[in-house]
């Protein structure tokens, strides 16, 4: 009689022990795999990732172009800053001329040889010097001192000491017999322009008889002078002379008498004070 043998359990058993053992082995190996990404440097994944390659590169070439323009742009800051400083230095020695001056002008003030107070200096020339009269707001010039004595004076300066005096220039008036305001020719033919030219001076007359100024600023006025007079020094007059010889009308400015703001004549040698 055949016998039947029953098959033995024990190789499921093996085969139950081996798949627990991979579990187990799986169980094991999953920390330490995280363990070694986390533990690997972050620098590290960029080498395989083509696009943050290609952002690093880009921006490594943006950054090499834009260097020489802010290179550029830092200079050009500090050529500015030090162009400021110039000027800012440059201000300050013009002020302190300015300053300077102005205190030279006001310190040196023109007395009389009596001590009486003429005005502020100006210019000192050889033969004349300026002087600003604050009374009248205009510039007055007074012979210097060297003609102070003797017969010696110059053409320019009258029996006075005022130099300014009118000469070929006569007075016009709009009256037929030298009445009324006066005037000067504002440009005459020779092209002089004695507005321009004595609209801050006192303009002498007569030789000393009379002293003008223009009032500035004043719109000349257009007409046919009636009448005029010039000085005549041989007989030391100015008659009227009727003008009927004027038949264009032309341009001329008034002039204002004034009373000059200290003794006549002026008594010199000059002096000159701070």
């Amino acid at each position: 009689m055949t016998q039947y043998t029953v098959p033995q359990r024990a190789p499921r058993q093996r085969r139950s022990l081996s798949r627990r053992a991979k579990i187990l082995a799986a169980s094991l190996l999953l920390p330490i795999s995280l363990l070694a990404i986390a533990s690997t440097p972050a620098s590290a994944a960029p080498r395989h990732n083509h696009i943050f390659a290609t952002f690093q590169f880009v921006n490594n070439a943006i950054s090499n172009a834009l260097a020489p323009i802010q290179n550029a742009i830092a200079s050009l800051q500090t050529q500015q800053t030090n162009l400021q400083t110039q000027q800012n230095n440059l201000a300050t020695q013009i002020s302190n001329l300015q300053g300077s001056q102005g205190s030279i002008v006001k310190e040196l003030t023109a007395y009389d040889a009596n001590g009486t107070k003429l005005g502020l200096l100006v210019n000192h020339f050889t033969d004349t010097d300026t002087i600003y009269s604050s009374a009248l707001d205009k510039y007055i010039v007074i012979s210097d001192n060297e003609y102070s004595s003797g017969a010696l004076k110059f053409i320019s300066i009258d029996s006075n000491g005022i130099g300014n005096v009118l000469f070929e220039s006569p007075l016009y008036y709009q009256s037929t017999d030298c009445t009324g305001a006066p005037f000067l020719i504002t440009s005459s033919a020779l092209g002089n322009n004695n507005y321009g030219t004595n609209a801050h001076d006192v303009i002498s007359f007569g030789d000393g008889k009379a002293y003008f100024v223009f009032h500035v600023p004043e719109s000349p006025q257009t007409f046919t002078p009636g009448s005029y007079k010039t000085y005549d020094a041989q007989s030391a007059t100015a008659p009227c002379t009727p003008d009927g010889s004027s038949s264009d009308n032309r341009q001329y400015s008034q002039l204002y008498p004034v009373s000059l703001p200290f003794s006549l004549p002026v008594a010199e040698p000059l002096q000159f004070k701070n």
